[in-house]
């Protein structure tokens, strides 16, 4: 059902009632049924006056009228009424469900062509069609604890300007990133590392917010790979590509703290040592264990204190990329970096396996979409960033942007020959020495970023040529390899896209993989059906918005020892008189087997508990 404001309403609700138990006196409970004024204020503590002054603490008084308001906000939306945008079926066998979906598919451009005229497409009163005209958009669903249901609703549309919105915003920030980076290079590679250090511990919490804020996503893994975008994105920038655009061409190759290699090599210490400290010592853990815990009011809400940290699926995934992006970037320049990753890796592999089993809690079903991101698009980005570095710089060496003419030293230039000696960007005295032999130098862009794509000696400037033999050969080689690389690469991105759209017009997204399992739905250990709900950190238990008085606990995947079944203290649509008949929820039902199918299930042999 498309009740996104209802629900939103009735959580806000919710929410106010949770912080309102922050007040309960010693040995009260919050009763959600009898929430009257002299009731409530009777098992509240009085906010003090000086947190009314100082941190404009609202009293208990301002949250019931908020509560009060939010019941009529309730009951307004429920009344407008509702539509149905989406129906989720289960079957009993799964040799069902492939008949349905195969019978019941149609082409995409049946389902665009729909609405204006579908006699042209397909015959009318076709048992196929929904009430003998309308085309159904039937496919496979996803698992049911990864549904998002409260953005399951949104339009197309929304969801474009929300993603352009997000983005915008992401840009910003990386943007913001860049100049603290340059700031505090300025000082010293070393602050520099640790600036960037802790940006990629903070954004992976914007990214997770920008993208929670604004996006829609019908499924969890769809969210985790927005967040694994925004994030990858954030961090290639800020730790590779923002360190070698801020320094200059020259400052590629040394072994002063202002220069590539130094900045590399601290880049490469931080991020081995503080992202995988910080994860096993887990401070707010253990702050909220120790120091926030005890100091609650009621059983229910210290718990919420040790149920764990939240996995990340992306977090993990951008920590890997983000260390293979920065070696192969750097791979010419800095060999050493596949040793730092290496070592990088082996620290984090140990450490998330102690997050995993020692400190992470529940999470939703996130899916394979990361997995198949990463493996089609991302690591194709990385092989190409690694073609096109390592033919710029093998062919953009020595960095000092300086050609030899091999011309003898001018007659007006005769006064340089000899000892000299100068100051130089650090205010040291330095010495140097030229000698009569020597030949004249003259100023030349090695930046084969300036110079033009592929990076090959052809676009060395007349008479401006620094490589030797053979240099040439190995730049001829790697440049146009790299561009071999960069048209497969192109290739394979425009294939997929034109094999995505064909195939989402004009064939069956749906494929079956193997045969059909003769093991019946109900017969499943974990039998979870597509049960409304939406998790929040406030609260242990997810909170459902549809009346599962009509199915089994079973459906369910989750249980309350606490809590008699069908979990009402954990149902938005009793929180408000009066709404559950308004048919303002989502509707769930189950139909018993028919007799045939019964007998041929009770006719299997019992499984043990062992089996």
């Amino acid at each position: 059902i498309d009740n996104k404001k209802l629900i939103r309403t009735l959580l806000k609700r919710r929410l106010i009632i949770h912080n309102l138990e922050a007040f309960l006196k010693p040995g009260h409970q919050m009763d959600h049924n009898n929430l009257k004024e002299e009731a409530v204020l009777q098992s509240c503590k009085s906010v003090p006056r000086w947190k009314k002054v100082l941190f404009y603490a609202k009293d208990v008084k301002y949250y019931l009228k908020q509560i009060r308001e939010l019941e009529q906000q309730a009951k307004e939306l429920a009344e407008d009424g509702t539509k149905v945008n989406r129906v989720f079926i289960t079957f009993q066998t799964e040799k069902s469900q492939r008949e349905v979906l195969d019978a019941l598919y149609f082409p995409g451009y049946k389902n665009i062509f729909n609405e204006n005229n579908s006699k042209k497409f397909i015959p009318e009163n076709n048992l196929k069609l929904f009430r003998g005209k309308h085309v159904l958009h039937v496919t496979e669903a996803a698992e049911p604890s990864s549904i998002r249901w409260l953005d399951a609703a949104d339009t197309g549309g929304r969801k474009v300007i929300e993603f352009i919105a997000s983005y915008m915003l992401v840009f910003g920030l990386i943007f913001a990133g860049a100049v603290l980076v340059f700031l505090a290079s300025r000082h010293s590679a070393s602050r520099a590392a640790l600036v960037i250090a802790i940006i990629n511990q903070v954004t992976p919490r914007l990214s997770r917010f920008i993208t929670t804020s604004i996006e829609s996503h019908e499924e969890e893994g769809f969210r985790q790979a927005s967040i694994y975008v925004k994030t990858t994105i954030f961090k290639w920038v800020n730790t590779a590509v923002v360190t070698a655009v801020i320094t200059p061409f020259v400052d590629t190759v040394g072994s002063n703290s202002d220069q590539i290699i130094s900045k590399v090599f601290w880049i490469f210490m931080f991020e081995l040592l503080t992202n995988p400290t910080l994860l096993a010592i887990d401070i707010w853990g253990h702050v909220q264990r120790h120091i926030l815990a005890p100091k609650e009011s009621t059983q229910e809400r210290m718990n919420l204190y040790f149920q764990g940290a939240e996995f990340s699926l992306a977090a993990r995934y951008t920590e890997m990329m983000k260390i293979i992006f920065l070696t192969v970037f750097y791979s010419t320049v800095y060999p050493a970096g596949f040793f730092f990753a290496s070592a990088s890796m082996i620290i984090n592999y140990f450490v998330d396996k102690f997050c995993l089993c020692r400190m992470y809690g529940h999470t939703m079903s996130i899916g394979n979409a990361i997995a198949k991101l990463n493996r089609n698009t991302f690591f194709t980005i990385i092989f190409v960033i690694y073609a096109l570095m390592l033919s710029r710089d093998y062919a953009g060496f020595p960095f000092d942007n300086v050609c030899d003419t091999s011309d003898p030293i001018a007659d007006q230039n005769k006064d340089y020959i000899g000892n000299h000696v100068f100051v130089d960007n650090k205010d040291q005295l330095q010495t140097v020495s030229v000698e009569e032999t020597a030949s004249e130098f003259q100023y030349c862009h090695q930046n084969m970023f300036r110079l033009g794509f592929p990076f090959v000696p052809s676009q060395q400037e007349e008479h401006k040529r620094w490589m030797i033999e053979s240099q040439e050969k190995a730049s001829y080689l790697l440049g146009w390899t790299s561009v071999v690389i960069c048209v497969i690469a192109a290739s394979l991105f425009l294939k997929y896209c034109f094999v995505l759209l064909w195939e989402s017009l004009f064939k069956k997204t749906y494929k079956p993989c193997g045969k059909p399992s003769k093991q019946l739905f109900y017969e499943i250990r974990e039998h979870n059906g597509y049960v409304p709900f939406i998790q929040h950190a406030s609260f242990m238990y997810p909170l459902l918005f549809c009346d599962i008085s009509n199915i089994s606990e079973g459906f369910v995947d989750w249980n309350d020892p606490s809590t008699p079944y069908p979990y009402d203290k954990h149902n938005l649509i009793y929180d408000v008189p009066g709404l559950v008949e308004r048919n303002a929820f989502s509707y769930i039902t189950t139909w018993e087997p028919s007799p045939v199918l019964v007998h041929s299930v009770s006719r299997r042999p019992k499984l043990s508990k062992k089996q």
